[in-house]
């Protein structure tokens, strides 16, 4: 009999293992991007952005979806904003617009702010806040809450007739100050139509301190090479004739210019004076303001302004200022000329015996020189100036806003925001920085410094050329001269373009959009900012609009007539104008530091298609 199998030894179950726990993974910075843009007449301009990049919906999308894009000058009447006729300009989907247009019988079509908000990231909005009628009637300023901080949407008068951006700089001052003690952060930004200093003007649209020149010892070392010498003899020699030539001879001359192509007609304004034979000579280009002649004059401009409530007592009305008398303020200094036309002077003016002559190689020896001395001042008034200057902290550590450009491109030369479309200075990058995005000093650490970040240089490679020198903005602001000059016989602006130039604004650019020509006579601007949703519970994206705001109410004229469509059955809002204020719309708003990698040419090109031509002219400018 055969013994039973043995019994298995019961082996050992092997024990489940402990499944290991997902660690929490550091979440990516969220940043969002802020820009701003004088449109110059915002319906031509879309007509543009329509031609090579389909829509503004797209157009926003390539450009990372910003936070908040500012726009002035938008050009767009009240009446339009509350009917149903641009409802492609109103209806942004994911964005909230809000507007401040020209009421002012006397601008009417002109001038105007508009700004766009990502949905649920707007508390309220004020389209004339800075309580001036003056300035508030002309759509000249408008401000967005967004919980912890507000926006401050600017286009300042470029005209300083009897103090207005005088006035128009002390009510910007006031209403930030007050925000300030609100608790809020500001954000100020906008086409402030004045620059920093000579560095932020190029140097043909700067002025020579004459007077302080000739105040210099001829024996003086620095003034001792040879064609400094030939040069500045001329000048002590005959300056003093020219200068009375132009006070005691010179008048401004009006006339009409009609174009020849266009047959329209506008009033132009030139300066003549008397040369030494006793011939009367037309001295400059034809301008469009007569103030513009006035540096012939070679006299020291000075004007008066008061506290700005019409009695002239020296209160604002409100106790906030006292002054005994008008203040005086210089507008330009006596003996102070630009070199281009110090150089005509001395050519047209002198005795033609003298055989004096300032070409291209005198005016280059007179910049270079006087660059050396600092004997250049800026085109701007300079109480101007130091009002801008006052406001930015720098290095002196005084300031209580960041100009964002300086602060992450503090070695930047010629790098420009706004060119003469008429004189077509933009080809020669002849311009001036005079848009900003003036962030709260208490705001600072929310500033995103990019290591990657670069300057755009056109067709150029940062490898291969210096992106904070001269020829590098000349490629930028040109594309590598791609973008060229239109005939002064009229026609409009060039509007055939690459598929690499229109795609171009979408790479790794900072700071400042070379935006193309046919869009603005001003480029967009731009800055990238974290930790905006800090301190709002829910996040930023989460803010309720306060539709009962009054003021909100008439920042947004077009949801009045939305309304009334809804009321006699328009099918919710005509056209669709609703957009979502959900928390999502933020999130969408994010920008990722890795998608400011530049897209290829060819993903983009077949995203948008090839950019075609036409459009409209711009508008005439009236600031």
């Amino acid at each position: 009999m055969s013994s039973p199998p043995p019994i298995p030894t019961p082996q050992p179950q092997p024990q489940p293992q402990p499944q290991p726990q997902p660690q929490p993974q550091p979440q990516p910075p969220q940043y969002s991007k802020i820009i701003s843009w004088n449109v110059a007449g915002l319906l031509t301009t879309l007509k543009h952005i329509h031609t090579h990049y389909t829509s503004l919906p797209t157009f926003l999308l390539s450009l990372s979806s910003p936070l908040i894009l500012a726009l002035q000058e938008v050009k767009i009447q009240l009446t339009d904003l509350s009917s149903s006729k641009h409802d492609h300009v109103l209806s942004v989907p994911g964005y909230d617009s809000f507007w401040s247009p020209c009421i002012s019988p006397s601008s009417k079509g002109f001038q105007g702010v508009a700004t766009y908000v990502r949905s649920g990231c707007t508390a309220s909005a004020d389209p004339r806040p800075l309580g001036c009628e003056e300035f508030d009637e002309e759509g000249r300023a408008l401000l967005t809450d967004h919980g912890e901080f507000v926006v401050l949407n600017l286009y300042a008068p470029c005209g300083n007739a009897k103090g207005r951006k005088f006035r128009f700089h002390r009510a910007v001052k006031a209403l930030c100050d007050r925000k300030k003690r609100e608790g809020k952060r500001v954000i100020v930004l906008g086409d402030l139509n004045v620059a920093r200093g000579v560095g932020e003007v190029h140097h043909l649209k700067t002025r020579l301190n004459v007077g302080k020149l000739l105040k210099m010892e001829p024996t003086s070392p620095s003034l001792q090479d040879s064609t400094t010498k030939v040069w500045l003899e001329q000048l002590r020699r005959h300056y003093p004739h020219v200068k009375k030539a132009c006070r005691e001879t010179g008048k401004v001359v009006p006339f009409l210019s009609t174009n020849s192509i266009t047959r329209v007609s506008k009033n132009k304004f030139k300066f003549s004076a008397e040369s030494d034979g006793g011939t009367t000579v037309l001295l400059g280009p034809p301008e469009v303001k007569e103030e513009s002649v006035y540096d012939y004059r070679l006299e020291e401009d000075l004007y008066f302004v008061d506290d700005g409530d019409g009695d002239g007592d020296g209160d604002d009305g409100e106790g906030q200022s006292k002054m005994t008398q008008k203040q005086k303020y210089l507008r330009r200094e006596k003996d102070s000329i630009s070199i281009v036309r110090l150089a005509e002077l001395m050519t047209k003016l002198t005795p033609k015996a003298e055989k004096v002559v300032w070409g291209e190689d005198v005016m280059e020896d007179v910049l270079r020189k006087s660059q050396e001395l600092n004997l250049l001042l800026s085109a701007y008034e300079p109480w101007s100036e130091c009002w801008i200057n006052s406001l930015c902290d720098d290095n002196n550590g005084d300031g209580e806003y960041i100009d964002t450009f300086r602060h992450l491109f503090p070695n930047a030369k010629y790098r420009f925001t706004c060119f003469n479309q008429l004189e077509n200075k933009r080809y020669t990058n002849e311009g001036s920085r005079i848009d900003f995005i003036l962030v709260d000093k208490a705001m600072e650490k929310n500033i995103v410094v990019n290591e990657s970040r670069h300057l755009d240089v056109g067709k150029k490679s940062t490898d291969d050329i210096d992106e904070f020198g001269e020829v590098a903005a000349w490629h930028a602001a040109t594309f590598s001269d791609e973008y060229k000059a239109v005939g002064f016989q009229g026609g409009g602006l060039v509007n055939d373009y690459t598929d690499r130039a229109v795609n171009s604004l979408f790479g790794e650019q900072e700071c400042m959009l070379n935006t193309l020509p046919c869009l603005s006579d001003h480029i967009a601007i731009s800055v990238i900012l974290s930790g905006l949703e800090e301190g709002v519970a829910g996040g930023l994206g989460s803010l309720k609009l306060e539709k009962g705001n009054k003021k909100t109410r008439e920042a947004q004229p077009h949801k009045a007539q939305m309304k009334l469509a809804s009321f006699f059955g328009g099918g919710g809002g005509g056209g669709g104008r609703s957009s979502s204020s959900s928390s999502s719309s933020f999130k969408s708003s994010v920008v990722p530091m890795q998608q400011n990698k530049k897209k290829s040419t060819k993903s983009v090109s077949n995203f948008f298609g090839a950019g075609g031509g036409g459009g409209a002219k711009k508008k005439q400018k009236k600031k």
